[in-house]
């Protein structure tokens, strides 16, 4: 989904009034080493070597389904900022859970911080935004399995993956 923002903007030429960082982090399950690595790099203010983060928007564990007998995974957007109405009108546009075959269950969800990177986001930058898949997992390492073989590409939901980029564009 990030890759394919970034793909978008500069196949159309689109210039964010904004400065915008694609960040790609990992270690969350050790601590969310990634994210607070740069965190801690990359300080919060104006001043030269500084970032003045506005907003943050990330995605977990997106695009590929895991869901075993019995469970329904729920893709959520999480977020404590002002636009909740905003992100709720928006989700319902896209007609998420139709298009999904109503293979997944849908919430935009009040709170953040719970274990992603969003949570060493939230102290940096007030407004976040979080796309996750959650609840239901029966596989992946939330089970103890380790899916040697690449769990995410063998096990892609490419149609979940075009919906969820509308959604977050």
């Amino acid at each position: 989904v990030l890759l394919g923002i970034a793909k978008y903007f500069k196949d159309n030429d689109i210039t964010p009034k904004y400065n915008l960082t694609f960040l790609f982090t990992t270690g969350e399950e050790y601590g969310m080493r990634g994210a607070q690595h740069f965190v801690d790099t990359h300080p919060n203010g104006t001043d030269d070597g500084e970032y003045n983060y506005i907003h943050w928007i990330g995605f977990d564990q997106l695009g590929f389904n895991l869901t075993g007998d019995g469970n329904k995974l729920q893709t959520e957007i999480k977020t404590q900022n002002e636009s909740r109405p905003l992100i709720r009108a928006i989700a319902n546009d896209t007609d998420y859970k139709n298009r999904t075959h109503n293979y997944y269950d849908f919430y935009v969800n009040y709170t953040h911080g719970a274990g992603c990177e969003d949570f060493v986001w939230k102290n940096n930058c007030p407004n976040t935004i979080q796309f996750a898949k959650e609840r239901g997992w029966n596989g992946w390492h939330r089970a103890g399995n380790n899916y040697a073989e690449g769990d995410s590409l063998n096990n892609i939901d490419r149609n979940d993956v075009n919906v969820t980029f509308e959604l977050a564009w």
